[in-house]
Parts: structure tokens; C-alpha cells; sequence
């Protein structure tokens, strides 16, 4: 019983301590920022190969931008944009400082 109790309070100090960072108003907020342009979560395209098969046919370099892949790298993997795969739907984003 008193282990049950313990992870409860410290489950409850973890969720204050997580919603503080997500709003930035704790003392340590993490400065976390998913890009998926950036391939540091998924180098080779392996993920996105697996589970976009419209793009599975690009290479490496334009695997996570297909909008800036030239309109014949595009074609010869058999991606259209706007008819195949989506046009992008968020443009000129840019982070905060």
C-alpha cells in the first residue's frame, strides 16, 4: 500500500512538472521542437517509406521535403503533388525565439 501511494504522488508531481513545460512557465522548460524536415528522427526515411507509400519511391534527399524536389524527381517516383500526395498544408512557419 504505501509503495501505491508514493507512485501516486510522484505521477501527480510529473504531471505538474509537464504541464508547466508545455505552457513555459515552469522553472526548466524543455526547448523541444519536432521537425519532421529536419530528419534527425528519421535519417534513412525508413518511417516514412513504411508509412507514406506515395513517397516510398523518392530518394533520400527529397524523402522529407517532396514539396522542393525537382518536378522530375518527382515524376519518376510516380508522386504528383495535389493528386498522388497533398499539397503542403503549412507554409513559411517559422520557430519563435
Amino acid at each position: 500500500m504505501c509503495g501505491v501511494a508514493r507512485l501516486r504522488c510522484v505521477r501527480l508531481r510529473c504531471r505538474r512538472m509537464m504541464w508547466q513545460n508545455a505552457g513555459q512557465a515552469g522553472l526548466d522548460q524543455w526547448d523541444f521542437v519536432l521537425d519532421p524536415t529536419s530528419k534527425s528522427q528519421d535519417p534513412t526515411g525508413a518511417y516514412v517509406r513504411q508509412w507514406v507509400p506515395e513517397l516510398a519511391a523518392l530518394p533520400d534527399a527529397h524523402m522529407h521535403k517532396p514539396w522542393a524536389a525537382p518536378e522530375s524527381v518527382l515524376e519518376a517516383a510516380g508522386v504528383r503533388l495535389g493528386d498522388t500526395y497533398p499539397h503542403r498544408v503549412v507554409q513559411g512557419a517559422r520557430r519563435e525565439a
